[in-house]
């Protein structure tokens, strides 16, 4: 039943090596729009590689749009997308009152949508949207766990005085990056100096944050930073400061560059993995053009706010380059069984349960079960293999 699959339309920079396992030779069916927040950041660009798996393994096309930054280009670049005749639309509303405004393009122009990586916080605004006659579903992340789980670690390594820096308030993301971390690590007994949230078009915005602060309160013990261009901020900062004491640094968003860092233990402990959330939201795209809507028990789209991070130890650190950024962390035969054209049967509880085992290990466990890493090497880490 499966449709021929085509090549990418894409400016994106994306790393070549994720392209490996894609189908991508014959013409498509179908044209899906996504929008690109900024092209060229890494935690951006995977977003759409991710994306790219499913609609390619459906025989569809990925045109990609890039907002350059810009936040009126968030609602224009949808626009754009049905004045060229896509067929669908992969969405990231990048601030709350985007999704104000967003989601009717689509609806009232008669074209399915789906939320990636980032949804609105408004409960009453999400029902309203949920019950869209388009609207084919969305995932997010628990960002609010993301930060959660960096300040469990900085309390277990003894921090007790923390710095914050973070992208703009209105983020829904970063607010509740910002938020785990500060709840837990307060509620732990650690106290947060002080939070920088920097505009993201600001020029050289998060290395004059880290600086600022870290020169206010030079007694501070870590931090804590929500992106991938406030880590490497930080880590510039304590990098070239002389400081009496050890300044710890922890992350969420872990790129290759990072994990770098995260091998040397400059960077004390980072979350990541959290780009198959645009994975999961194109295959309820998908599967919404395809005539199943993966809907709840009253017929409804979700959306699904929990998709996980995961917090990557030094010590895994080379199977997570060989499988969640020099290849896709999953299979082709498991995106395939979430494909209606393939299995006719999948539910949205199917999707449900992809997303709530995904973790470290399990994917691990799934690349052995494909033959690429041994159970010697599994072993080592602590990994169980019957």
């Amino acid at each position: 039943m499966k449709r021929k699959a085509a090549a990418i339309i894409c400016a994106a920079t994306v790393a070549a090596s994720l392209l490996a396992g894609s189908t991508a030779a014959f013409a498509a069916d179908r044209v899906i729009g996504i929008n690109n927040w900024f092209e060229g950041a890494y935690a951006l660009d995977i977003l759409c590689n991710n994306a790219k798996f499913a609609v390619e393994e459906n025989g569809d096309q990925l045109q990609i749009f890039n907002d350059e930054g810009n936040a009126e280009k968030i609602i224009t670049d949808v626009e754009n997308m049905i004045s060229s005749g896509v067929d669908g639309i992969l969405w990231m509303g990048m601030f709350e009152n985007n999704f104000v405004v967003g989601p009717q393009i689509p609806n009232e122009a008669g074209k399915y949508f789906a939320f990636y990586d980032k949804i609105p916080s408004n409960e009453d605004l999400k029902n309203q949207i949920i019950g869209m006659e388009y609207f084919a579903g969305g995932v997010s992340n628990d960002n609010f766990a993301a930060g959660e789980s960096m300040a469990q670690a900085a309390l277990a390594d003894g921090c007790t005085k923390a710095l914050i820096a973070s992208a703009e308030i209105g983020d829904p993301n970063s607010d509740a990056r910002v938020k785990g971390f500060t709840d837990t690590f307060t509620a732990g007994g650690g106290e947060i100096m002080s939070t920088s949230r920097v505009a993201t078009s600001e020029a050289n915005g998060p290395q004059q944050a880290c600086d600022n602060m870290l020169a206010a309160f030079p007694e501070s013990d870590c931090f804590y930073t929500t992106g991938e261009d406030f880590t490497l901020a930080a880590l510039s900062v304590v990098g070239k400061t002389n400081s009496d004491h050890e300044i710890k640094i922890y992350g969420t968003d872990l790129n290759p560059t990072l994990l770098e860092y995260l091998k040397d233990g400059s960077l004390r402990a980072c979350c990541g993995a959290n780009w198959t959330s645009a994975l999961y939201t194109a295959i309820m795209l998908e599967n919404a053009l395809d005539g199943k809507k993966m809907t709840d028990e009253n017929g409804s789209a979700v959306i699904i706010e929990d998709a996980k991070m995961i917090s990557v130890p030094s010590e895994y650190a080379d199977m997570y380059q060989r499988f969640f950024i020099d290849e896709n962390p999953y299979e082709q035969e498991e995106i395939d069984k979430m494909l209606y054209v393939n299995n006719p049967d999948v539910t949205l509880d199917d999707l449900k349960t992809m997303i709530s085992n995904y973790s470290l290990d399990e994917r691990l466990m799934a690349k052995y079960n494909a033959g690429k890493v041994t159970k010697e090497e599994l072993e080592a880490l602590g990994i169980e293999v019957e």
